[in-house]
């Protein structure tokens, strides 16, 4: 089985921002309100919390139960800002693609 020790630090980080990046790529190919952002963003979360709960594979798991971590968010959100920084919204989905 694949764990977080079969990876390199660099390859992990990009590993945990995996799920926020489709979420965010996801909301930037179909863009709605304010609201609609947001309830994408919870449904996001809403998945990573039950895989850290519920998931019986190791990886997913291991990438969910980082995310639940306070830093294992910063690291994530740092991906994020990286793509969306100066970006127009066609821009962002193909940046968040590309990652």
């Amino acid at each position: 089985m694949v764990s977080k020790s079969d990876f390199a630090p660099v390859e992990w980080a990009r590993i945990v921002q995996a799920p926020l990046l489709a979420g965010f790529a996801v909301s930037c190919a179909d863009p709605s309100s304010f609201i609609g952002s947001i309830q994408e963003s919870f449904a996001t979360a809403k998945l990573v919390v039950e895989g850290a709960k519920t998931q019986t594979n190791p990886l997913i798991h291991a990438v969910c139960q980082e995310l639940a971590t306070s830093n294992g968010r910063a690291d994530a959100r740092e991906g994020l800002r990286t793509i969306s920084q100066a970006a127009k919204i066609e821009d962002m989905k193909e940046r968040s693609l590309d990652a």
